[in-house]
């Protein structure tokens, strides 16, 4: 079992940083935690309302092997969710499910990140 490191944290949370001043999203304050989500490398629990987001990196990677290049790949994808959290929220009043927002959400997360390779 692979399992992430303080180090692999700190690494985490420093590319974490790069994005969220790239993408000018120093309105919102932010917490980091390593602590494992159930099937997630890492993950982030944004609130639009608060302008806070708690943001983390998972222990337990199970068999997939931990690197630098998966550790920044995890930082901005979850950085990029706090980028869509307020059109999240907007679109959440429009009585749409869940689903409907995640895939969305994550059909424009893969665009951008395609955009950054």
């Amino acid at each position: 079992m692979n399992k992430t490191s303080k180090e692999d944290f700190k690494y985490f949370v420093k590319h974490c940083n790069v994005y969220i001043d790239k993408l000018s999203l120093r309105d919102w304050r932010y917490i980091f935690e390593h602590e494992d989500h159930p099937d997630s490398y890492a993950w982030v629990r944004p609130d639009a309302e608060s302008k806070q987001a708690v943001v983390g990196l998972s222990p337990d990677w199970g068999s997939t092997k931990v690197t630098k290049e998966m550790l920044h790949y995890c930082a901005r994808h979850e950085v990029l969710h706090v980028l869509l959290a307020d059109l999240n929220n907007v679109g959440k009043l429009r009585q749409s499910t869940d689903q409907d927002f995640s895939m969305a959400q994550h059909a424009i997360i893969r665009r951008l990140e395609n955009a950054w390779n």
